[in-house]
């Protein structure tokens, strides 16, 4: 198999947006397709590799997977040891118990499928996860895996038969996502069977090449073509890292921008045109050779660093934090990579024992990472107690409202009825209720609306409002049980995390909903704790805990205050007023008995639950539900 500098210079191409993309660079907001690029270059190399010794009577299965076990896995459990100690000083309980997870899936390729159950891929808490990133080495050894095996399968049908099912299968993955990306985004984002669409594309010109070489030999020949054709797929990668961001349905239409993007320089590249020979200059090959290393390096640096700091570190920090990267990565590929490599240096049996020793000690420390709950032992146990996981915490906020949705509507038995209506903060609000008692002779439903669609009824598509991936999510809101309920109920209560646009469709939005003018109405006001990192407080004591307050978003302070002038039915409820102080522009980080109020600076704790609540019903005009 011919060597290609400058398909090594387009590995550097895709890995340096991954890697600014992680940093949180702005103008990178569409780095995250650098990925997109390696796909498509692995199933190129891959195919033209098993293609080329099949040809010569050479191919075999083992030394296949030797050779994947060679490059893959050192530099990996490598990258994995050097985080463990910072894990160890860095992560609260429940972080250490999910990296322990992390790292039992990283070691038997299935993380993909863990963060895809986990966390959605864009989600800020994302960013904390020191193995994110190897959610595509798993898409990618999953395919390992399956497509040689397949291939030789398929091989005795010809080569001819072997591009079509491949081509078949691509468009049949490509299908699927299409779908997924906006009806099942997260594990569209994760899953092989979404993904594999783009190594089949590289797969498919490595076969192509081959069935027709005499065809292919003139179209390199062909420099004005190739010479366009280059220049249009550095176009395409550009146009989707500067122009994407996390808010379109990914992978699906838009992932084809910098699949074919690469597409057509692995094809029109070379040493006649003039993106060949830039991709082929000595300092973008040397990126390119790193480029393995310096994804596995970018991603702990970051989330470690987010970790660690009280908040967000600058884009200094970040771009040194990226220049470290590929500083380590040049060590690991020249004293880890390359000698495990080398069959010359590091026997076939050298490698299988460092493999079984390697994986057998790190899925020990997973193992014994989950079952301590995150080795809990290292903090005092007041701190424990109050770093409850995000899962736990989530569990609580929505347990009562979603009990409380399941009926489709009041039932006849007679006593007043209560419709809390809003996102999660309507679920906070439910907690409130269930936590001080109020309401008690009141028969409570509940609807829920998602934060990203807002509560707006109207003659507006409300999901235009909404991100492209969300849309159909939106528009699958259950509206005529809103209405039911609406009409049925004695009281309504609305609470959510307004923006401002749904604020200043809030009268048309009641007009819409037919409420009568007599039925009691609120209209609850959001809430904002400030940034809580719980770090902060690990040896804080009850007192000074007692007196800690934190500076609220600007953002929230002024939609706060946009809405009584918009609140034209019904009644405004104050949450920030009643909690934190009229001309408060900081609130409470605990209560008075030194109990955390929230622990995302937006939803409740139970003890916030209660806090907030015993306010909200004796300092407001809810006071008479008490």
């Amino acid at each position: 198999m011919r060597y290609r500098p400058d398909v090594d210079g387009l590995r550097a191409i895709a890995v340096l947006p991954v890697i600014f993309f992680h940093a949180g660079l702005d103008a990178w907001s569409g780095g995250f397709v650098g990925v997109d690029v390696f796909f498509v270059i692995s199933g190129y190399l891959i195919t033209s590799l098993i293609l080329a010794e099949k040809l010569e009577g050479r191919f075999s299965i083992l030394t296949f997977y030797e050779r994947r076990a060679r490059r893959i896995l050192p530099v990996l459990f490598c990258v994995m040891l050097v985080c463990l100690p910072f894990a160890w000083f860095w992560m609260l309980p429940y972080e250490m118990e999910n990296f322990s997870r992390s790292i039992l899936a990283v070691v038997f390729f299935v993380s993909n499928i863990l963060f895809w159950r986990q966390t959605g891929y864009f989600a800020t808490d994302a960013a904390l996860e020191p193995l994110l990133h190897t959610w595509s080495l798993a898409v990618e050894e999953q395919y390992y895996f399956f497509f040689p095996l397949a291939f030789l399968a398929c091989w005795r049908l010809g080569l001819r038969w072997v591009i079509g099912l491949i081509v078949l299968a691509g468009l049949a993955s490509f299908a699927v996502a299409y779908w997924g990306a906006t009806n099942r985004p997260d594990a569209t984002f994760y899953l092989l069977p979404t993904r594999g669409w783009e190594l089949l594309v590289g797969a498919t010109i490595a076969l192509v090449y081959q069935q027709y070489r005499d065809r292919s030999a003139k179209w390199a020949a062909g420099q004005s073509i190739n010479q366009v054709l280059s220049f249009l797929g550095v176009a395409l990668i550009g146009y989707a890292v500067f122009r994407f961001d996390g808010n379109i349905p990914f992978p699906g239409p838009y992932a084809l921008v910098p699949t074919l993007g690469a597409a057509l320089i692995i094809l029109a590249s070379s040493p006649e045109v003039v993106i060949g020979r830039v991709l082929s200059h000595p300092w973008i090959v040397k990126v390119g050779l790193i480029s393995y290393s310096a994804y596995l390096w970018h991603q702990p640096l970051f989330a470690f660093a987010r970790l660690r700091s009280v908040t967000e570190p600058s884009e200094v920090v970040f771009l040194c934090l990226a220049i470290s990267s590929i500083v380590l990565a040049y060590f690991s590929w020249r004293y880890v990579e390359r000698p495990f490599r080398d069959a010359q240096r590091i026997t076939r049996k050298g490698v299988l024992v460092f493999v079984l020793l390697a994986s057998a000690f790190m899925i020990a420390v997973a193992i014994a990472g989950i079952y301590t709950k995150g080795f809990t032992k290292r903090f005092p146990r007041e701190f424990v107690e109050l770093a409850v996981s995000p899962s736990d915490r989530g569990a609580y906020v929505v347990a009562r409202h979603t009990e409380l949705r399941k009926a489709l509507g009041f039932s006849n038995a007679g006593k007043k009825k209560l419709a809390v209506i809003g996102d999660s903060y309507s679920e906070d609000f439910v907690n409130m209720i269930g936590e001080t008692g109020a309401f008690r002779n009141y028969e409570i439903r509940t609807h829920y609306i998602h934060t990203k669609c807002q509560l707006y009824v109207g003659p507006e598509d409300e999901a235009q409002a909404a991100s492209k991936v969300n849309r159909q999510a939106c528009r699958e809101n259950d509206e005529e049980r809103l209405r039911r309920l609406v009409k049925d109920a004695d009281v309504l209560i609305f609470a959510a995390s307004w923006k401002d646009w749904s604020v200043r469709r809030l009268p048309q939005t009641f007009q819409n909903l037919n409420i009568a003018a007599d039925k009691a109405v609120f209209v609850v006001g959001a809430k904002n704790f400030g940034s809580i990192n719980l770090r902060r407080y690990i040896d804080v004591d009850i007192e000074t805990r007692k007196k800690l307050r934190n500076v609220v978003s600007e953002q929230f302070l002024q939609t706060n205050e946009l809405l009584p002038s918009f609140v034209r039915q019904g009644e405004f409820i104050d949450i920030h007023k009643i909690v934190c102080g009229a001309k408060a522009r900081d609130c409470p980080v605990f209560t008075d008995e030194g109990k955390l109020i929230s622990h995302d600076g937006g939803h409740l704790t139970k003890d916030g639950a209660i806090f907030v609540g015993k306010k909200i019903f004796s300092q407001s005009a809810l006071s008479q539900f008490n």
